[in-house]
């Protein structure tokens, strides 16, 4: 007998007895066609199990619209929402024309087989009242918005929480502009009043330079009152003294004047120049006194008053001097 070919995936020819090379080929040939074969059954059984899936989908989405459209709530957003849509006087094509909304789903929202996930159904109609001059009233408006969460919270409890969330999001977003912007204010406030602090330090500064120029120079002038005033009064303690040196010589000669002329009864005659208490000299040194109390009373007056000066502009303690009420006899 003839030997039998056998073809494998390569079209090689083996003899009799095939190499083990060739096994193994052919047993991979044979397990790959077996995996594709494999897969194609369990791709056929899944669009079936789909098939079937998508039909009870189906059934049970439309008996949850059905459940949808019977709520009481819904109900009440429905005729709500139809009421509103008519007064707007524009047709339902033209509507989901200039806003971009499907019909078959403005179809369902008014039906209430559906329920809006958002507001924004109710701020196109609002709008459209508005330009037509016949404005929702407020308190409508807030009526319909909250027939429609009270809808969407029965027909949509999901939607309904993000709608939630998303109203409480927008509120925290106006409560983080407000304190933005009050905390705007509060810096511009800090700001002026932080500009208004340097200003007056810098008047205070002025003020400081110039109280340290008055005191200095009325410090210097002080001193020099001051040693003006301690000559005058040493000069005056000299006058004083040898004013009383004169007297006692005056009397001492008025003594001896009557033991050598007993008969003179007047002693104390100044008109007569051969008295001693007449002499020129005498009347000079009473000159010179009296003209260096005045100079002193005149010294002191300009002591005292620039003290009063400096005590305008500084506190007793600051100038470390005490106006004194200094007098001479």
């Amino acid at each position: 007998m003839a030997a039998e070919r056998c073809t494998g995936p390569d079209d090689g020819h083996m003899g009799d007895t095939p190499t083990q090379e060739q096994v193994d080929r052919i047993i991979k040939f044979l397990a790959k066609r077996q995996e594709e074969a494999e897969h194609a059954r369990l791709a056929e059984e899944e669009r079936r199990k789909r098939g079937k899936q998508d039909g009870a989908f189906a059934e049970l989405e439309g008996r949850g619209r059905a459940e949808v459209q019977n709520r009481p709530e819904v109900k009440t957003w429905s005729a709500a929402l139809r009421e509103l849509f008519d007064s707007t006087g524009i047709s339902p094509g033209l509507f989901c024309l200039t806003k971009g909304v499907d019909k078959g789903s403005l179809s369902r929202y008014l039906n209430g087989k559906r329920v809006p996930k958002t507001q924004r159904l109710l701020d196109d109609l609002f709008a459209l009242r508005d330009a037509a001059g016949t404005p929702v009233p407020k308190a409508v408006r807030e009526q319909l918005l909250q027939l429609h969460r009270d809808a969407l919270g029965a027909a949509h409890p999901h939607e309904y929480r993000v709608l939630k969330v998303r109203e409480e999001l927008a509120e925290a977003a106006d409560q983080l502009r407000a304190t933005r912007q009050h905390a705007q204010h509060l810096q511009e406030q800090l700001d002026g009043l932080n500009a208004r602090l340097d200003e007056h330090h810098g008047r205070l500064a002025l003020l400081s330079a110039e109280n340290d120029r008055i005191r200095a120079e009325q410090d210097d002038y002080t001193a020099g009152l001051q040693t003006e005033i301690e000559e005058l009064t040493r000069q005056l303690t000299q006058a004083r003294r040898e004013r009383d040196e004169a007297r006692a010589r005056c009397d001492e000669l008025t003594e001896h004047l009557q033991a050598l002329d007993p008969e003179d009864d007047d002693p104390e005659n100044t008109g007569d120049p051969n008295h001693p208490t007449g002499k020129p000299e005498h009347a000079e040194l009473l000159a010179r006194i009296e003209n260096l109390e005045k100079l002193l009373d005149k010294a002191l007056y300009q002591r005292d008053e620039a003290f009063r000066t400096l005590n305008h502009y500084l506190s007793p303690r600051e100038t470390g001097h005490v106006p004194s009420n200094e007098t001479h006899s």
